[in-house]
């Protein structure tokens, strides 16, 4: 079975209650929810955060008697959310997400090293009281993968730096211990396992080497780390998973497409081969079946793609359920007019690289908003002001200008214009100049003008993005006052 599109990293969890996934789809963070392990349609499919396109970080998500919890990362740091409110958790570069039973635990990592926290009491709306944080031993800034397992009132955090070594962070009752084990390169990515007393951990190196150990409850190694599949170099995103008597590591391999399951340590165990089941992805043990994860990006559309096998690599199902949330297609659409608006604002300031430059302006562009200032009178107060915003609806893309001018309005001249645009107050002859350059400026199938005492607003819905440079010459028309 083939898919089209992009592999997006995913984080997955199964249980009795159904399935939770968070991934980083282009348009931001995504946590859908479905009810059952088969189902075919998720209960819920939403966004995490605004759309700051922010580079991904991978989200993680647990499920907490029955409820999805996720933590992210944005372009102002951590965020932890349940699908309906979130919480700002600070300016952290990486994120981790633990639970047991009831509880669930957070680590960050900082530009002050790693904290620990417990899980926010999220209200019905978004909230902004900082979050608690206990700062840990660990005070490096350069962390570059975080993970954490947690059982009871003690927590394993581990975590890798530019050196070739896996940092192991135990903080228990009544101790504290930060170890750091040699490995052949730097860690890209670390998967975490806790039962009973023992913590399976899984690996991937700068090499794209997979690795294995085995770890005590306090953090002290059973079994050392030691190369999966032979030192092969083509895995990601390796996860280990308990299955019923002891820790198995699925590897996702991109030269054939196959996820290998191994047993960890000398358990003379076969090597379970898992075909059409590539990574990235995350992989869960449930009711016996082996649950392969993977999500698949298309222009304008996202797939879960879940496939499980029995223990012996029989009764292969896979079944796929969208995890689009419906509001992507439109923040997309935004995106391309907010770049837009960049392409405006770099015009107007006289640094793009076809600018025609003109006349000087101060410009601000505040996410969908550009406000454009004309230069200053003789008393100092700016004389003309513009802002251009741009949105996305049902009936498709728009810009919204709005120019302001405070000087005094002429008599009215051509009538008939203001007659078919609806305008009840008068044009000057400069604004009906102005308004035929805008409109010539900006493809559109649909207009709006209204008016105020000082100045207009013209609501376009658009055809097609209008032109930098012509829609950059109608702006600085606007900017005239004729006085």
């Amino acid at each position: 079975m083939t898919h089209d599109g992009i592999l997006r990293p995913c984080s997955f969890r199964l249980g009795v209650e159904g399935w939770a996934l968070t991934t980083h789809l282009k348009a931001g963070p995504v946590l859908a929810r479905a009810r059952a392990a088969n189902a075919l349609r998720t209960e819920s499919c939403v966004f995490l955060g605004p759309d700051d396109e922010h580079p991904p970080g991978q989200p993680r998500v647990r499920l907490v008697q029955g409820e999805a919890r996720a933590v992210f990362t944005g372009a102002d740091g951590a965020h932890a959310s349940d699908g309906r409110s979130r919480m700002a958790l600070g300016p952290a570069r990486h994120v981790a997400l633990a639970s047991e039973h009831r509880r669930a635990r957070l680590a960050l990592a900082d530009g002050e090293g790693i904290a620990l926290g417990d899980w926010p009491a999220l209200g019905d709306d978004e909230l902004a009281v900082p979050h608690a944080l206990r700062r840990t031993p660990v005070s490096r800034s350069d962390v570059q993968v975080l993970e954490m397992g947690l059982s009871g009132d003690r927590v394993l955090v581990l975590y890798g730096l530019p050196d070739p070594v896996l940092g192991v962070l135990y903080v228990g009752p009544d101790d504290v211990r930060d170890v750091r084990l040699r490995l052949p390169a730097p860690v890209r990515h670390v998967d975490v396992e806790w039962v009973g007393e023992q913590v399976g951990v899984a690996l991937r190196l700068d090499t794209g080497q997979s690795m294995g150990c085995v770890l005590d409850a306090r953090g002290s190694t059973r079994v050392k780390p030691y190369l999966l599949l032979g030192g092969r170099a083509d895995g990601s995103t390796p996860r280990v998973l308990w299955a019923e008597r002891g820790f198995k590591v699925a590897v996702p391999c991109a030269s054939d497409g196959s996820v290998r399951v191994v047993s960890m340590g000398a358990t003379g165990e076969p090597e379970l081969v898992v075909e059409e089941a590539a990574g990235p992805m995350d992989a869960v043990y449930f009711a016996q079946r082996y649950y392969f994860a993977a999500v698949h990006e298309a222009e304008d559309a996202a797939t879960l793609l879940l496939r499980s096998v029995e223990q012996d690599g029989g009764g292969t199902q896979t079944l796929s359920c969208s995890v689009w949330p419906s509001q992507a297609t439109g923040r997309l659409r935004l995106r391309v007019l907010r770049d837009r608006l960049r392409g405006l604002a770099a015009e107007l300031r006289g640094v793009g690289y076809r600018s025609t430059a003109g006349q000087a302006t101060d410009v601000h562009l505040d996410g969908t908003t550009l406000n454009v200032k004309g230069p200053a009178g003789d008393s100092g107060a700016i004389t003309s002001a513009v802002e251009l915003r741009v949105a996305v609806g049902p009936e498709g893309d728009a810009l919204v200008v709005r120019w302001r001018a405070p000087v005094a309005f002429e008599e009215p001249s051509f009538p008939r214009v203001r007659r078919v645009l609806g305008i009840d107050r008068p044009l000057s002859p400069l604004e009906e100049e102005q308004l035929a350059a805008l409109r010539a400026s900006v493809p559109h199938r649909q207009e709006s003008v209204e008016a105020d005492p000082r100045g207009w607003e013209v609501r376009f819905q658009l055809t097609e993005l209008p032109d930098t440079i012509r829609l950059a010459g109608a702006v600085r028309s606007l900017l005239l006052t004729g006085a």
